[in-house]
């Protein structure tokens, strides 16, 4: 049986530590992952395009029934064609999701392990390692108190620190990105304004959520710090 392949691509700026602003992911399938990834980074510049997961399936129609649940699950978040915005980065989270559920019933999906092409350059290694799954591990009182998803994850630790230290020692100053109100919280990220997107309501407040899992993880330490909540560690599993 041929064999197709699930792609989630996105784009990134080609140099370190400059961020372009567009956390949209792309999914789709292919029959030759090389040459669809070179045919969208065909021109040359400074944003590059690449496949952060790759999942090898047995026969077109499979990878076009499981990129159809990717396409309906995420209906509501298309910006154009096959791609999705992201800027709450939880795509990643659904799709690995999606997969294991798939595997447990017996669908026969493969992923493939990008990071083992020598050819990457150290952005798109970064980059990979980042699309790896991985979750938000918070042991309070020798209790694991973490959520499935990272987001979750975050925001309930709020809560739980909120509690120990009094909610409204989290919101002054604005130090932890906690807002009285939606207004607040477009004026400090006017981005998000346009969907809504990028914040969670807490305890009648407006938490800016929309972090990597790597800064959620710095954001959780630094209030375990600042509060001195000594009996709670924060970690990242991959």
């Amino acid at each position: 049986m041929s064999k197709s392949f699930l792609y989630v691509g996105m784009y990134y700026d080609i140099f370190e530590n400059r961020d372009i602003g567009i956390k949209d992911k792309k999914i789709g399938i292919t029959t030759n992952p090389n040459n669809r990834e070179n045919s969208l980074n065909a021109t040359k510049g400074p944003i590059g395009y690449m496949f952060i997961k790759l999942y090898e399936c047995e026969g077109e129609i499979t990878a076009d029934n499981i990129e159809s649940i990717f396409h309906t699950l995420l209906e509501d978040r298309n910006t154009i064609g096959e791609w999705y915005k992201d800027e709450d980065e939880v795509i990643l989270d659904s799709v690995s999701s999606v997969i294991n559920n798939l595997k447990n019933l017996g669908v026969t999906i493969k992923e493939i392990d990008l990071g083992l092409d020598p050819n990457l350059s150290k952005v798109e290694k970064e980059q990979i390692q980042r699309a790896k799954s991985t979750k938000l591990k918070v042991i309070y009182k020798g209790q694991d108190i973490s959520e499935r998803f990272a987001v979750d994850t975050f925001i309930k630790v709020h809560k739980v620190i909120g509690e120990i230290v009094g909610w409204e020692n989290m919101i002054k100053d604005g130090k932890y990105d906690i807002f009285n109100s939606v207004e607040e919280f477009h004026n400090n990220y006017p981005y998000f304004k346009r969907d809504n997107n990028g914040y969670h309501e807490v305890n009648g407040s407006i938490l800016y959520s929309s972090f990597s899992n790597a800064n959620k993880l710095k954001r959780i330490n630094k209030l375990i710090e600042d509060f001195k909540i000594d009996d709670m560690t924060c970690t990242i599993d991959l």
